[in-house]
């Protein structure tokens, strides 16, 4: 799906611009992508466009935010900067 492997994404930075979409609960501009870890961040960003709950809790359900989920940051800041991303995410999961 990616030109790059999950230990190469996870090498990368995440941008502000990225960052901040997380913050506004909104999906990402795809023309504010920088680095590798942004184009796998814009695609989780998504599920803030998804208006409609069946279609939040089918990619739930389905694992396809799980699998995009599943990285880890070989920089710690970057990292926590991811964790606290993805609390953000999440708080918008179906109950």
């Amino acid at each position: 799906m990616y030109s790059a492997t999950k230990e190469e994404i996870a090498k990368t930075n995440i941008s502000e611009e990225i960052e901040a979409t997380f913050y506004k609960h909104t999906t990402a501009d795809y023309t504010k992508r920088k680095t590798k870890a942004d184009f796998l961040l814009s695609h989780q960003a998504l599920y803030f466009g998804l208006n409609m709950k069946e279609a939040r809790e089918k990619v739930i359900k389905d694992g396809y935010l799980k699998e995009l989920m599943n990285i880890e940051f070989t920089n710690i800041k970057q990292q926590q900067k991811y964790l606290k991303m993805q609390k953000c995410l999440k708080a918008e999961f179906p109950a």
